[in-house]
């Protein structure tokens, strides 16, 4: 059967992850570049944030300019969320982005279209069962997201 399209971009996890663009930001000039330095080169500060994909630095980019125009407050990258069933540690939940949004507490996580592996469902299912918090995976511009 011939395709003039593929399906499933990516054969595996790995694949994705290898070549997702990385990025490393200045969280207060916003300078951009792929190696990472103690200071950023444009500003010299060191509020320095890593971010894993094109699509998750464009994400925070964003975040932060709402953050300065006083849409949101107390924004966090990369959070991090033990969870636990029982007192027993079962795994961490690592999201991308956690602020306030009108009283409310958001958690973010970006994922490419069409690509939420099953470990990443598992806990983000999990965590939503325990802390009671949905997870807001934001829209690509290019098509709906799926769960």
């Amino acid at each position: 059967m011939n395709r003039s399209f593929k399906k499933n971009q990516f054969k595996s996890k790995m694949g994705a992850i290898k070549s997702a663009k990385r990025c490393h930001a200045c969280l207060d000039c916003r300078y951009s570049q792929e190696k990472i330095y103690k200071t950023c080169p444009e500003c010299g500060s060191k509020n320095r944030q890593y971010f894993m994909s094109s699509a998750e630095h464009k994400r925070g980019m964003l975040l932060l300019t709402l953050c300065a125009a006083g849409t949101i407050s107390n924004l966090r990258f990369q959070p991090r969320y033990e969870l636990k069933i029982n007192n027993a540690k079962i795994t961490t939940y690592v999201a991308d982005a956690e602020y306030i949004e009108d009283g409310v507490l958001v958690v973010e996580d970006t994922k490419p279209k069409d690509f939420i592996d099953k470990s990443a469902l598992i806990k983000i299912k999990l965590f939503e069962a325990l802390f009671g918090i949905i997870v807001r995976i934001p829209q690509r511009a290019s098509g709906d997201r799926s769960k």
